[in-house]
């Protein structure tokens, strides 16, 4: 048998519940299924019930990769070293895809094969304050970003395709990243000539169930993250300008929310917003000081 155009990369750690929807989603893909493979990479996680795999095994190609908890980042890389497809479509354990998510993959990459190509995420969990709030920064930034659909230049890592070559050749993703490694993986797709484009038809729903105090960890691990990308990329002064004309802007912050909710739900939203601000910028602090004192800490050892 031919090898297969995809391989459907999911990390996943401890939520079996999840993955069992994600999987079963997979599994009403209207796409041919001798083209495309599954490889779920256990990231340290509790053992996967034999059960949950097996139910699958007759309804499409699937793989399971256990390794010692190194975050997701590495269990994606794992996942394409041994993936026999020609693209890797990325997503998350606790999301679900459309029926026509690979095709409108196919139809952009049979054009483009070196590109990236992002889909649209949606929000599976609409009477969730929390979550609806997460994925309104995921919406906001994407409208900063991808403006121009075929001059994208962000994508997160639950809907995402791309040459699973290019991918290789530029190193996949940096394994110490535990988050903003879809940022790290952007822009060094673009500093290799690379282009990414999005494609809003491809799509697939978050069912990120949150809490206030699950979201602000969350969001405080990613201004951690994007420390790390700042320090990375060695970003001048103009990098926080543009974050302050981005993060700050009162379109993001109330506009986009009142306009999209009335009442008093757009207020709460508005309200998360500016929680998330703050939580961000908590964590890069904590972070940029985190390196200082390390730095501090290797130099009086020295």
């Amino acid at each position: 048998m031919e090898n297969p155009l995809f391989s459907i990369i999911i990390p996943t750690y401890n939520r079996p519940n999840q993955l069992a929807i994600c999987l079963e989603s997979i599994a009403q893909l209207n796409y041919p299924r001798e083209r495309y493979e599954v490889i779920v990479v256990n990231d340290g996680g509790m053992k996967l019930p034999d059960e949950l795999l097996n139910k699958f095994k007759g309804q499409f190609n699937i793989l399971l990769i256990n390794q010692a908890n190194s975050g997701p980042a590495s269990a994606r890389n794992n996942g394409a070293k041994i993936a026999n497809g020609e693209f890797l479509a990325f997503t998350d354990d606790d999301c679900l895809s459309e029926p026509a998510w690979l095709n409108s993959f196919e139809n952009i990459l049979r054009k483009y094969s070196d590109w990236m190509v992002g889909g649209k995420t949606l929000n599976k969990l609409c009477n969730n304050l929390y979550s609806t709030a997460s994925q309104m920064i995921c919406d906001i930034a994407y409208r900063h970003y991808n403006e121009n659909h075929e001059s994208a230049s962000f994508f997160c890592t639950n809907n995402l395709a791309l040459s699973k070559r290019k991918f290789l050749e530029i190193g996949g993703f940096d394994d110490d990243f535990k988050t903003a490694e879809d940022r790290d993986l952007c822009k060094r797709w673009q500093k290799h000539g690379l282009r990414m484009i999005f494609a809003p038809e491809a799509i697939i729903y978050h069912a990120h169930d949150l809490t206030l105090y699950t979201f602000a960890k969350q969001h405080f691990n990613y201004g951690r993250g994007s420390f790390q990308f700042y320090n990375k990329n060695l970003h001048g002064p103009g990098y926080f300008n543009n974050i302050f004309r981005f993060n700050f802007n009162p379109e993001n912050l109330f506009g986009y929310p009142l306009r999209n909710y009335k009442g008093i739900k757009g207020i709460k939203l508005s309200v998360l917003l500016l929680i998330w601000q703050l939580i961000n910028a908590s964590g890069f602090l904590f972070e940029l000081l985190s390196n200082k004192l390390k730095l501090t800490d290797s130099r009086v050892r020295s």
